[in-house]
């Protein structure tokens, strides 16, 4: 089983949005090619849920952010492997947006919790409804 981490972050601190979220696009030739998804990826030896989102945001998006809560977590496979992927609201606090494409992502974008539409059932689509749902 691999274990991943995957956020939801969340963007008004720099769009005044408080429902704007950072959304990534798979390239045409990678895996899950040409869908939107969520930052995130593999743990590393020796880290936790939270912090291979930290570091995995950082790689993807450029952005540094604060995880604020896990939202939930969820088994999933592909290809046959299993994955374990924890999610987690987190808030941009730094940095700069990366400059795409880069090798595993064609665009980077700011998407709105209340209109966007992902693959559904996927990872994106479940945040979104837990969003939904649990926002105060």
């Amino acid at each position: 089983m691999i274990e991943s981490a995957v956020a939801l972050v969340m963007m008004e601190g720099l769009t005044g949005q408080f429902h704007d979220f950072l959304a990534l696009k798979r390239r045409e030739d990678a895996h899950f090619g040409g869908r939107w998804s969520l930052p995130g990826g593999r743990l590393e030896a020796g880290e936790t849920h939270s912090q291979a989102v930290v570091r995995e945001a950082k790689e993807e998006t450029g952005y540094r952010i604060r995880v604020l809560m896990p939202m939930f977590d969820t088994f999933t496979a592909d290809k046959g492997t299993k994955y374990h992927v924890q999610l987690f609201l987190a808030r941009v606090t730094g940095g700069e947006p990366r400059q795409f494409p880069t090798e595993e992502h064609d665009a980077m974008d700011i998407v709105n919790a209340l209109t966007v539409q992902f693959e559904p059932g996927s990872l994106g689509e479940q945040a979104m409804e837990w969003y939904q749902r649990e926002r105060r």
